[in-house]
């Protein structure tokens, strides 16, 4: 299995690996995401690194399979026959192991432990106070896919362990250029599609055979009973959820279009706290986002809020799943590709603009465009949007975008009606630098390319994303 990405993952850990001082590094992001490959990936050569996951289980059995695992990797026979009493021995035998050589721990799923006894943070940070950070040369990770009890136990400010950790590192989707990666015969059109599908989850990704068209991928790996991706969604959130039923309807009125909150909860039927609290708490799962308009000056105040989805497989779950659950179950997956066939390229679409941001983050990232931009996002306002807006507010330019994912060229009347919007949006001073730039899938008429070149304006198309 080919490894892709996570180079500055990697390399935040071999700099820290390099040192001798001791390390409690924090590791969180969503299931699936690639943390436990990606550590894996980076120790693989240390001698003495040794890697427990924790589980459901009682307090007791966890002990007794971590002093087997430690005993093993540390050829300590002594621990096989006498495991530890309790979770101080279990940090006290680690502090006195790695006084004189360096030893990586890796805790995963550590928010299991917290679940099965409580007091483990408490008794951690009594031990790193005491003897880790004074005494040894300990490499500590804890790994959680619970991004709130990541958060609230471990890196909030009420955590008995805050202020101890010496580094974190939240693990995020792989953005379209890396997930280019795993199809390389596929092309652009179609590598934009895969990715619009199954987002940047490594796991999710892994499950399309490059060699099979897309069509066949969604079908064989998505519509068909049994497969991973089929009840992925529903396992994520059942296991991070006390009552996913309501949760379920909000995401599938998102998902399908219903982006206001009135929306939602005329949608969904339910009272409107229980859909503010519902989508807070999906906020805080990275589930869900809220966004404004990208010029909006305090976002947080602002009443033009909408709510998406952020994860693409969810949204596609979501819109082409979860609402047909009966043709799913009859296995009728003819007429739930059909469907998914009629919808989709107006579902790529909004993709595709995500796609056209990430490629201009990078070019600002790369110091290749007219200017260097601080933000970027959407505007829009009451009828009018713009589907990309960045600005930099010290030198006062401005970048207006057009995104067009159809199958014919863009000429003249979409630049025309770029630029009459840009008048709406008000932003900087009476005499901003203003530039433009427009995307397409299918490509640019030959009288517009030219005059874009006179006037600088950025044309991309399919191309430029190789």
């Amino acid at each position: 299995m080919v490894f892709i990405n996570r180079k500055k993952e990697l390399g935040f850990f071999k700099n820290r690996l390099d040192k001798s001082q001791p390390e409690f590094i924090v590791v969180y992001g969503r299931r699936r995401v690639g943390k436990t490959e990606t550590i894996l990936q980076a120790f693989k050569n240390q001698p003495d690194f040794i890697y427990l996951l924790a589980n459901s289980s009682t307090s007791k059995k966890q002990l007794e399979e971590f002093s087997r695992i430690i005993g093993k990797a540390l050829k300590q026979e002594l621990l096989l026959s006498n495991p530890f009493n309790n979770w101080r021995d279990f940090w006290m035998y680690l502090a006195k192991q790695s006084q004189k050589q360096r030893i990586v721990v890796v805790i995963d799923e550590f928010p299991n432990l917290i679940k099965i006894e409580p007091s483990i943070v408490n008794i951690l940070q009594g031990i790193w106070d005491l003897k880790f950070q004074k005494e040894t040369r300990i490499f500590l990770i804890l790994c959680g896919s619970s991004m709130s009890m990541m958060e609230k136990e471990v890196l909030g400010y009420k955590s008995p362990v805050y202020g101890r950790r010496t580094g974190q590192l939240k693990f995020n989707s792989l953005d379209f250029f890396n997930v280019q990666k795993f199809f390389p015969k596929y092309s652009t059109q179609k590598q934009i599609e895969a990715y619009a599908v199954l987002g940047g989850i490594p796991a999710y990704l892994r499950q399309f055979d490059g060699n099979l068209t897309l069509e066949e991928n969604i079908k064989k790996n998505i519509l068909t009973q049994g497969s991973f991706l089929s009840q992925e969604t529903a396992f994520i959130l059942r296991e991070e959820l006390s009552e996913p039923r309501y949760y379920f309807s909000i995401l599938e009125s998102v998902a399908l279009g219903k982006t206001k909150l009135s929306d939602i909860i005329n949608d969904t039927g339910l009272a409107k706290g229980h859909v503010s609290k519902y989508l807070a708490v999906l906020q805080d799962l990275g589930f869900v986002e809220r966004i404004v308009p990208v010029t909006q000056k305090h976002p947080h105040k602002s009443r033009l809020g909408l709510y998406k989805l952020k994860d693409n497989f969810f949204r596609f779950w979501f819109r082409f799943l979860h609402p047909y659950l009966d043709e799913f179950e009859r296995q009728d997956i003819n007429s739930l590709f059909g469907r998914i066939n009629k919808q989709f390229p107006q579902f790529v679409s909004l993709v595709f603009e995500e796609v056209s941001q990430e490629w201009l983050w990078r070019l600002n990232s790369q110091k290749k465009l007219l200017f260097k931009f601080e933000k970027i996002g959407k505007w829009w306002h009451k009828a009018e949007e713009i589907d990309l807006v960045a600005f930099n507010k010290e030198t006062d330019q401005i970048l207006f975008g057009e995104v067009k994912w159809q199958n014919r060229l863009i000429g003249f009347k979409e630049l025309a009606d770029l630029k009459i919007k840009s008048k709406l949006v008000k932003w900087g001073t009476k005499n901003r630098k203003e530039h433009f730039l427009l995307a397409s899938k299918s490509g640019f008429e030959k009288s517009l390319k030219q005059t874009a070149k006179k006037e600088k304006i950025i044309l991309m198309d399919l191309k430029n994303l190789k």
